[in-house]
């Protein structure tokens, strides 16, 4: 890693007093990016407003992510979902094909980035060959429209809900649009898909973007009685919102996910008039810092802050020690292994 993501006595003070015990053994990372930088066609430029995986990392191979995950948890056996970069200018193909390999590699289970234009027979093909349990579509995929234009429907195409169904796989989704888990055609199409087609799973990942907690008190409420909606804890770092997901779904549908690479990095996501922002050690683009000030901002991980939050949460709400291990470990593992049952 590099320098402003070593590990400092801070973190170390942080993993120790505050982390290490609360967590189980076992840890499941269910939302995890790899990529070589030849799989980039076009550089990501400077101007990216959201966080940008290239400009964090030109590439995260599987040996890096093994490696920040030993750092990050040490003593903890990870397991891991992994898919590519799903940033405009990826090649799709050769990514997915380092994912199916580096998966099968380390022991650990891998998403496909879907093509928008790829018939049933193609993804099917795709699947059985690289061994995926299911996919990751992404809003950038969807050239022809603003991402907060872009309706589920452009992303999740019929054919790939069609082979999810048919072999009981998962879609982690990013959803689009500017109200997040409160747009109503969010929601109406979550509804939709999971009761046209009870077969599949869907992950909503971000709990659907609420990395503040008005996404999540408009919109859980709409999707507590779904029993293949899942959410997963990626990136947020709110203990409003894992207080209200505790309280209003199943807890069996909650799944640990911290987003490496963007999660190695030091910063923690503040909510400032409903808005998130990025506040982080090292100045990029997209986030909020003072390097270069007389008094730099001292972070930890982006990953312990969404730990942190989840304890503050589970201690509020009293989630009982079994229940901390469910959403650390056990509904992923669960998950996958119906998945390959099938």
């Amino acid at each position: 890693m590099q320098n402003q993501r070593k590990y400092t006595e801070k973190d170390l003070e942080i993993w120790e007093k505050e982390l290490k015990d609360f967590l189980p053994d076992r840890i499941f990372d269910f939302h995890t990016h790899i990529w070589l930088r030849e799989h980039l066609v076009e550089e990501v430029t400077s101007k990216e407003v959201n966080p940008s995986l290239p400009v964090v990392c030109e590439e995260f191979t599987i040996e890096d992510l093994r490696e920040v995950e030993s750092i990050l948890f040490p003593g903890k056996r990870v397991e891991m979902l992994m898919f590519g970069n799903p940033e405009k200018g990826v090649r799709v193909d050769e990514n997915n094909i380092y994912v199916s390999f580096s998966s099968q590699k380390v022991n650990s289970y891998a998403l496909m980035m879907p093509p928008i234009t790829a018939t049933v027979e193609e993804l099917k093909t795709i699947v059985s060959e690289g061994g995926f349990i299911g996919f990751k579509p992404y809003w950038t995929f969807v050239t022809w429209k603003e991402q907060n234009d872009v309706l589920i429907e452009d992303i999740v195409t019929e054919a790939q809900l069609e082979v999810a169904n048919e072999r009981g796989l998962l879609i982690l989704l990013h959803v689009p649009r500017k109200l997040r888990l409160a747009d109503p055609y969010n929601l109406a199409s979550i509804r939709r898909i999971a009761k046209q087609f009870p077969n599949l799973k869907i992950i909503l990942a971000h709990i659907g973007r609420a990395y503040c907690s008005w996404p999540a008190k408009a919109g859980l409420d709409q999707l507590r009685d779904l029993e293949n909606v899942y959410f997963d804890t990626a990136m947020v770092q709110n203990p409003v919102t894992f207080q209200l997901l505790f309280r209003k779904v199943d807890k069996s549908r909650i799944l640990f996910g911290t987003d490496f690479p963007i999660a190695m990095e030091k910063g923690k996501v503040v909510c400032v008039n409903n808005r998130n922002l990025f506040v982080t050690t090292k100045k990029y683009p997209w986030s909020l810092s003072r390097v270069g000030d007389k008094e730099e901002v001292e972070c930890t991980f982006f990953a312990y802050e969404i730990i942190r939050a989840i304890k503050e949460a589970v201690e509020l709400e009293g989630l009982s020690a079994a229940e901390v291990n469910s959403i650390f470990y056990d509904n992923a593992k669960r998950l996958v292994e119906s998945i390959l049952r099938r």
